[in-house]
């Protein structure tokens, strides 16, 4: 049985179930018939050659397959895996990732800015040692609601890098903490951010650059600054060298952080901010932040 919610129950209470004796459970979503693992439930994108799609998919050992409508009754070579159908697949996948999440209720951190990568990578190695955490990466963005149901049952976190057009955001999506870099004076960069904040849950916290002068306004949801100005919540001093690392104090915590190197020490302060509101201690930040990919 596979870790996930892809049970044949669930999947066809989203699509109508064809043909074929339908399996337990679908080991993973594939949205490419290439790439396709034994046990997976394929979903083809829309275009030329579905025929083949199929069939290689078939080659690849999909245990099921999920079709428009029109396309399964338009099928002229024989389908020897499980079948099911839908209006608008895509809908579909967007219900099922939307239930998946509803369910499980995970926290979904996303990270938008400058250096939204070395942010999340931050962030997913501080919370990678207190909770079973998921990071999308820019590739796995493209497939968001597949690699959403992909993802095993356990999981208590998202970390997301959020595409430039924020717009593209999937509304089911819900994160819950928004890290909001700076912009480097593109103004219509951190309108956008603001405006991807504006519309997210009246609980969702904000943890933004204290230096961009397009956060100074008035947020209606809870707000944590970053910077090394001392206006900032969370405010970096006392930098210094020790050895081959670079250390750094954060502003009434009596604790001193490390990471490899200066320019990594406002990616590490949003990590040290998101931790700290979510209830890690300066010691468990610090352990992470040791171990971060980002910082290699």
């Amino acid at each position: 049985m596979s870790n996930t919610y892809l049970t044949s129950s669930f999947v066809s209470s989203y699509c109508r179930h064809e043909k074929g004796t339908e399996p337990h459970d679908f080991q993973s979503v594939s949205r490419r018939a290439d790439q396709v693992e034994p046990g997976d439930l394929f979903v083809p994108s829309c275009g030329a050659g579905l025929m083949e799609e199929v069939s290689l998919a078939q080659k690849r050992g999909a245990l099921g397959i999920l079709l428009k409508h029109d396309d399964v009754v338009s099928l002229k070579s024989p389908v020897n895996c499980t079948v099911y159908s839908s209006d608008d697949p895509e809908a579909a996948l967007h219900s099922m990732a939307q239930a998946m999440l509803a369910e499980s209720g995970p926290s979904v951190i996303g990270a938008a800015g400058e250096g939204k990568a070395e942010i999340a990578l931050a962030a997913y190695s501080v919370f990678g040692s207190a909770f079973r955490v998921s990071l999308l990466s820019p590739e796995q963005r493209q497939n968001l609601t597949a690699e959403i149901l992909n993802t095993p049952m356990d999981c208590e976190m998202f970390i997301i890098e959020l595409p430039d057009d924020l717009m593209e955001i999937p509304e089911f999506l819900p994160v819950s903490h928004l890290i909001a870099s700076g912009s480097r004076g593109e103004t219509e960069q951190a309108e956008r951010i603001c405006a991807v904040a504006d519309r997210l849950k009246a609980s969702c916290v904000i943890i933004c650059d204290a230096e961009e002068p397009q956060y100074e306004r008035d947020w209606d949801k809870t707000t944590l600054t970053c910077g090394r100005s001392e206006g900032a919540l969370f405010s970096a001093d006392s930098l210094s060298k020790d050895g081959e690392s670079h250390t750094f104090r954060v502003k009434g915590i009596d604790f001193r952080f490390s990471v490899p190197s200066e320019i990594r020490v406002k990616s590490a302060l949003y990590a040290v901010a998101a931790g700290m509101h979510m209830g890690l201690s300066a010691e468990e930040i610090q352990n992470g932040l040791s171990n971060s990919r980002s910082v290699q």
